[in-house]
């Protein structure tokens, strides 16, 4: 079964499977893989396809329209005026029973010219060269699956978007993820989270290059069966990318009260010109994690020091 303009019609059966492993999407193996593809594809689409993917860096470009909806910056929080809509997900593919799975949900944007919303997330976190926006749903929030997920689209692109539609739910042994199809009605790609390096606009073709990942590869054949077209993308096997390690500019740079200046740094060679001064790369910005990186490296450091 899929969704099409608030019905449910026949499509081909979803491959078997239980638990939260199940890939509960109702399209074929065969169809989700694309393993007719003769083009393997790869990451670097932006070059070989030329056109067909626009980058929206952190750089604000005022005064763009784009299909008839302006590219202006929205205020957060519109997604908690969303009232859930039936698109049958919790029938035809209800959530795993084992309580032990963390449930996220995203979206696919769609433009009315057919390219779809995608985001390179800084540093490739992950090895995702390319991917959709989603995220867990956080009980604390209180947020509904069709809620979070556009709050997730606003944080990994400045997006803001309507659901129009369900496409289905991937996961594996740890979570579960159901994406939605959207539109754009507003926000602009620059004001995406410091994660996002840049948010791009592909047509389904240079999207099939870009996503490297076996599961994203999966999802872009099935927003183009949902299209009525043929698979864009090989995804009969995952190609991670090798992470970077580049300083984010537009990570925040939280106070902590662990600092070496405050005199908990030793006087026993391991003074800050030894290599463990905050510039060598303790800062909490530095490395691909950003602060979480900095803070696990000054913890090993401190356990290293406890331990000698």
């Amino acid at each position: 079964m899929a969704a099409s303009g608030g019905m449910w019609t026949k499509r081909a059966p979803r491959s078997a499977g239980a638990g939260a492993a199940a890939r509960r999407v109702f399209l074929t193996k065969e169809q989700l893989a694309g393993a007719e593809l003769a083009s393997r594809g790869s990451p670097e689409a932006l070059e070989r396809w030329g056109g067909g993917a626009v980058s929206y860096d952190k750089t604000p470009h005022p005064g763009q329209v784009l299909n008839g909806v302006p590219l202006e910056s929205a205020e957060p929080g519109f997604w908690k005026d969303h009232v859930d809509q039936d698109y049958g997900e919790d029938f035809w593919d209800p959530w795993p029973e084992n309580p032990h799975v963390r449930r996220s949900s995203g979206a696919i944007i769609l433009e009315p010219d057919g390219r779809v919303w995608i985001y390179e997330p800084f540093n490739h976190y992950g090895g995702y060269a390319h991917s959709f926006p989603k995220g867990g749903i956080e009980a604390e929030e209180g947020l509904s699956a069709q809620q979070n997920a556009i709050k997730e689209v606003f944080e990994e692109t400045g997006l803001q978007v309507e659901l129009t539609g369900y496409l289905g739910s991937w996961g594996g042994d740890t979570s579960q993820t159901r994406y939605y199809l959207a539109r754009r009605v507003g926000g602009a790609p620059w004001d995406a989270h410091w994660e996002a390096y840049q948010v791009k606009l592909a047509t389904l073709q240079a999207a099939g290059h870009m996503l490297n990942r076996k599961r994203d590869r999966e999802i872009i054949n099935a927003v183009a069966a949902h299209l009525g077209r043929d698979p864009v993308a090989d995804a009969t096997k995952d190609h991670p990318v090798a992470q970077q390690h580049f300083p984010n500019p537009h990570a925040p740079v939280p106070q902590t009260e662990s600092a070496p200046q405050t005199g908990s740094v030793p006087q026993t060679g391991f003074a800050p010109q030894t290599g463990f001064a905050p510039q060598t790369g303790f800062a909490p910005s530095a490395g691909p994690q950003g602060f979480l990186g900095g803070a696990k490296e000054w913890l090993l450091y401190k356990g290293y020091k406890t331990k000698h």
